[in-house]
């Protein structure tokens, strides 16, 4: 049987692709920050003030918007990678094709010795990038 591994972790934070979603996340986040900034000055103006009805909306309102955002960076955080796992998979399978492959394992805690040798990661990451 010849077989094969590649490290997906590596695949998915050093790819073009990879890179450009860590970006694009990065992005979004700035923006999110710039968005809740002001809010986030009217309730650290309100701290030390006794507690008012406006100070506590305040708080409430700048809650409810980094929740907001925290789901929104998560939902874009798991698109990109979905789209990027099922571009890996057919990479792989296309290496492994064109090199004669029975199996390609991924890289993951379970396995405890591999040989340099087998690791497709450096052809899958170069196809990738292609």
């Amino acid at each position: 049987m010849h077989l094969a591994f590649v490290d997906i972790t590596r695949l998915l934070d050093a790819s073009r692709e990879g890179l450009a979603g860590a970006a694009e996340l990065r992005k979004l986040y700035d923006t999110q920050q710039r968005d809740v900034a002001p809010l986030l000055e009217k309730t650290q103006g309100s701290e030390g003030k006794a507690a008012s009805p406006k100070s506590f909306a305040l708080k409430q309102q700048l809650e409810e918007k980094l929740r907001t955002h925290e789901v929104e960076r998560e939902q874009v955080r798991v698109d990109l990678r979905a789209k990027l796992l099922q571009r890996i998979e057919r990479v792989v399978n296309e290496v492994a094709t064109a090199e004669g492959y029975d199996a390609v394992v991924a890289k993951n805690a379970a396995i405890l010795f591999v040989k340099p040798e087998i690791d497709l990661t450096a052809r899958v990451l170069a196809a990738l990038d292609e």
